[in-house]
């Protein structure tokens, strides 16, 4: 199949053996000067879902030198809001703010129809960096001048998008009120907008904040229409992140039997679509409750499944909080050499992301 042809077909479905070739394509259509939108389009999504996140600020990149060669205003800032939003799944936030840094200039100079659009979208991408810079005020005026925007453009979607953002960053700030405020807000919208996928992400967040009020039972609500939603749709990954938020708060509930089981049904899903460490995270959980249930045998198994996981994808933070959980375990067993053991495995690994005392560790010495 010619390239021409390959990105006519762009899906996000497509298997993963053909994101090379459609890598092949766009760098195809750079080569030849093409500034084709269409085709970036449809791209972004399969590299998106796809992890290749690397390969498409290098896509970006060259197509960006055309926009600016030719002096495509809008192009140019459709381009570094795109870069950004790779560059903050990358972590590398430095580099999200600096392909922002030259946005705001060239909005004032911007006379297009969409502006406004453009202008929401780029105060919604420098919320979220900020945010994860730690600059929550910052974040929390980009998000609103965002969302007022998106009101007054009519754009309900978007600004349903941009509460959801903004009541995350209130509940990180501890503005629990105004964070439910926000949330309740977006759910609104999307529930008019009959957005079944948007409205579960909202329920998901809700119930993490009604948890974090102590509100158990609407907690528990809002995770179990979430989770409804997700099976409704077939979003499994969606589904898994539910399930272990409902376990973690039934847990806290004592409803230990229940939280096993959710704990289950998320780590089962989880290693169905391939995702080892939202597979491992889960079955650290699962360990906690069955430490509580006083199946040590149990506990011990799980951790060593989540160890080999988180191993495996190269986490080492988490790979010493399992180490330590682990070491808790077989100290309850009273196997006090086994137990020194792991935590000092533990406190090295702590030690090299700045950790000096583990008091596991120094509660045994």
């Amino acid at each position: 199949m010619g390239f021409v042809a390959l990105a006519k077909r762009v899906q996000v479905s497509v298997l993963s053996e053909e994101v090379d070739e459609l890598l092949l394509a766009a760098e195809w259509v750079a080569d030849r000067q093409r500034l084709d939108y269409e085709f970036l389009v449809r791209l972004e999504p399969v590299l998106t879902s796809q992890g290749r996140w690397r390969a498409a600020v290098h896509i970006l990149s060259r197509f960006l030198a055309l926009a600016e060669r030719i002096s495509d205003t809008t192009g140019i800032i459709q381009l570094r809001l795109q870069q950004a939003r790779y560059f903050t799944l990358l972590r590398n936030y430095a580099a999200a703010s600096n392909a922002l840094s030259s946005v705001h200039g060239l909005l004032s100079q911007l006379y297009d129809p969409n502006r406004h659009r453009l202008e929401a979208m780029y105060l919604n991408s420098l919320g979220t960096v900020l945010q994860h810079q730690g600059k929550l005020d910052a974040a929390v005026s980009a998000f609103k001048k965002s969302a007022a925007i998106e009101r007054r453009s009519g754009n309900a979607q978007g600004e349903a998008v941009v509460l959801n953002s903004l009541g995350g960053v209130l509940q990180r700030e501890g503005k629990l009120d105004e964070a439910l405020e926000a949330y309740e807000r977006s759910y609104a919208i999307l529930k008019d907008l009959d957005d079944k996928g948007s409205l579960a992400m909202v329920l998901t967040r809700l119930g993490g904040l009604l948890a974090r009020q102590g509100k158990f039972s609407d907690a528990i609500d809002a995770f179990e229409r979430s989770a409804e939603i997700e099976r409704r749709i077939g979003n499994d990954r969606g589904l898994a992140i539910v399930l272990n938020s409902l376990g973690s708060v039934l847990q806290r509930q004592g409803k230990l039997e229940e939280a096993t089981e959710a704990f289950r049904q998320s780590a089962g899903i989880e290693e169905r679509i391939g995702n080892e460490r939202g597979q491992a995270v889960v079955l650290n959980s699962l360990a906690g409750v069955f430490q509580r249930q006083g199946k040590l045998g149990d506990a011990i198994d799980t951790l060593k499944r989540s160890y080999a996981l988180f191993e495996k994808v190269g986490d080492d933070r988490s790979l010493a909080m399992v180490l330590n959980s682990l070491g808790g375990v077989l100290q309850r067993q009273s196997k006090f050499h086994d137990a020194m053991d792991v935590f000092q495995r533990s406190y090295q690994i702590f030690e090299r992301f700045g950790y000096r005392a583990l008091r596991s560790l120094a509660a045994l010495r």
